[in-house]
């Protein structure tokens, strides 16, 4: 596999020699082939891994709300060019990862998502990423819900009352539980923390002309990636970002900061752990 990605591109670098293209349209090159590249691994490993004693009971297995649709099932009928394969992780746990293409905001997006296998046959999702930027796991959960009620629309899959009275109960709870008690977005600085990720906020003394009023620094403390982020105030408590190519719009609280996408979703909820 290391041949393949060298000889792709090292053809990349000798067109770009010839036809004289910019340092960014090769760098724009080589990262469209390094996602191939990874596509055909990722399928080549869909191929090795599809007789795989783990792979089968991830895809054989079912959420508590949806009895009548496997997780193979629904995946490969919602994502584009679907692809499991078998790991051990860095503690020794099994993991089965799938990988598949959605559309998230409008735009198509390679889905990433880990399954940790337990002693006991059973298994949790794990990790999310769209386009290795990781995600929340209020945004796991509804993405794993659209797919299960998207297959169950489409094949007249019909579930049982009292698990649509439990998904239904759950998502109010959810929101039912969402503080309220907004603040300026000028006394926010400070940490929060959501599961691996956090953000560090510093606020700037005035409005600067351009409108920001601070930054923040996102990180994932699992894989160390980090990213500074320049915050702009569109209300006394809300401040807009872009995050991975994405723009969120977030409510500050007195100890809890609330992301939304920009379609009114909420998609993280981090929990301040100190201030500044």
């Amino acid at each position: 596999m290391r041949k393949i990605v060298a000889n792709i591109l090292m053809i990349v670098s000798i067109l770009c020699v010839m036809s004289g293209c910019s340092q960014e349209t090769a760098k724009d090159l080589q990262e469209q082939a390094e996602d191939i590249v990874q596509e055909v691994a990722d399928q080549a490993e869909n191929i090795a891994d599809s007789d795989d004693e783990h792979v089968i009971s991830v895809k054989n297995g079912h959420p508590e709300a949806y009895s009548e649709i496997t997780f193979g099932e629904a995946f490969e009928s919602f994502f584009g060019s679907p692809a499991w394969k078998y790991f051990k992780g860095e503690d020794g746990e099994d993991v089965v990862e799938f990988t598949g293409y959605c559309t998230y905001q409008d735009v198509e997006v390679k889905a990433r998502l880990q399954f940790v296998l337990k002693d006991d046959g059973s298994f949790a999702s794990g990790a999310l990423s769209f386009n290795d930027v990781p995600q929340s796991q209020m945004i796991t959960s509804a993405m794993l819900e659209k797919a299960f009620e998207q297959y169950a629309e489409v094949n007249d899959v019909a579930l049982a009352p009292s698990e649509k009275d439990n998904v239904l109960e759950e998502v109010l709870e959810t929101e039912a539980s969402l503080p309220t008690d907004t603040v300026s977005v000028y006394d926010v600085a400070g940490r929060y923390v959501e599961g691996a990720n956090a953000i560090t906020i510093s606020i700037y003394s005035d409005e600067t002309e351009d409108g920001s009023v601070g930054n923040m620094e996102w990180l994932d403390s699992e894989s160390g990636k980090s990213e500074v982020i320049i915050l702009y105030r569109v209300s006394e408590s809300d401040v807009i970002c872009t995050l991975g190519g994405t723009e969120y719009r977030i409510t500050f609280c007195t100890n809890d900061a609330l992301w939304y996408d920009m379609s009114g979703n909420l998609v993280n909820h981090y929990v301040k752990t100190e201030s500044f």
